[in-house]
């Protein structure tokens, strides 16, 4: 995780790394196993020392010491998301520690975003250390929206928007998301209505976790457009452009089929029913940001 600025204090390794545990998936449920409890104690008071460091010994752990980006990884990959809640058989709210790691995770993660001259990188370098370190990708990126986006709008907005602006390549990149996303959906589609359409009838079992998949998607799609409105533009762009019409496919056509072949399995139905809403909403939001909002925020519309 070299970066490739000139040498000043940051880019020294620090001489003791803070050995972060990493986030696992169980270390969801902290609020009722002692075990994860204690994990996501530690991981939290490791971050709040992180924290606490000044700027050159803020940005040496982050880009030299390995737990930190495994710990920042690990969490945004396994962190479980607010519409996977209902499918947890844990039931405990969250707790305060959970809570407080989810704020520090955030905090770390918004200091990364930006520049420090006092002792970090300055605005002129900061670009390529995000780029050429993988402190960011597009990824990394859908996930804080989904985790963030909805507690606290402004804040994950602020992040993206520096994040984008400080290193433009970014936006290629969500343009290959794009095309990967497209790509990735029309397999799912024409593998589900393969299932549909096969003579024996399709396991609503199976049809639930292509709902949660379909589910999952459009979830995170939705969240990214309503932190980072200008990002449609760069999302329908290209090849990019075939996901509203897959959008509408799936909801007008393909769900439909599924709650007929789901019917009387309620958490398949109930998947469904969330799916269907996610995908009517981010359908509007797209339509609304490519084609209809004039605001300077959200300028993300398509050539015409």
């Amino acid at each position: 995780m070299a970066a490739s600025t000139t040498s000043v204090g940051y880019l020294q390794p620090p001489t003791k790394s803070l050995a972060i545990l990493p986030f696992l998936p169980q270390d969801n449920d902290a609020a009722a196993v002692q075990i994860s409890a204690d994990v996501v104690c530690s991981i939290s008071e490791d971050l709040g020392k992180l924290l606490q460091k000044s700027a050159s010994d803020f940005w040496a752990h982050v880009l030299h010491d390995p737990t930190v980006f495994s710990c920042l990884d690990s969490y945004l990959h396994y962190r479980r998301r607010c519409f996977d809640e209902k499918d947890s058989e844990v039931t405990a709210p969250a707790s305060s520690d959970e809570d407080t790691l989810a704020r520090r995770i955030f905090m770390v993660l918004l200091r990364m975003s930006s520049p420090d001259a006092s002792g970090g990188p300055t605005a002129s370098e900061h670009s390529a250390v995000l780029y050429e370190n993988w402190l960011f990708d597009i990824p990394k990126l859908l996930d804080i929206c989904v985790l963030f986006g909805h507690s606290n709008l402004d804040l994950t907005a602020r992040l993206v928007e520096g994040v984008f602006t400080a290193q433009p390549s970014y936006l290629n990149d969500l343009a290959g998301c794009a095309v990967k996303t497209v790509e990735n959906l029309t397999q799912m589609q024409e593998s589900t209505y393969q299932a549909l359409s096969a003579a024996t009838p399709a396991d609503p079992v199976h049809l639930t976790e292509v709902a949660s998949y379909f589910l999952d998607v459009s979830a995170t799609l939705l969240a990214f457009v309503n932190v980072y409105p200008q990002g449609v533009k760069t999302l329908l762009d290209g090849d990019g452009a075939g996901l509203l019409p897959l959008l509408g496919v799936l909801h007008d056509d393909l769900l439909a089929g599924m709650r007929k072949a789901m019917h009387g399995h309620t958490r398949g139905e109930t998947r469904l029913r969330q799916t269907r809403s996610t995908v009517q909403e981010l359908v509007w939001k797209l339509l609304w940001h490519a084609y209809l909002d004039i605001s300077p925020r959200g300028k993300g519309g398509v050539d015409k």
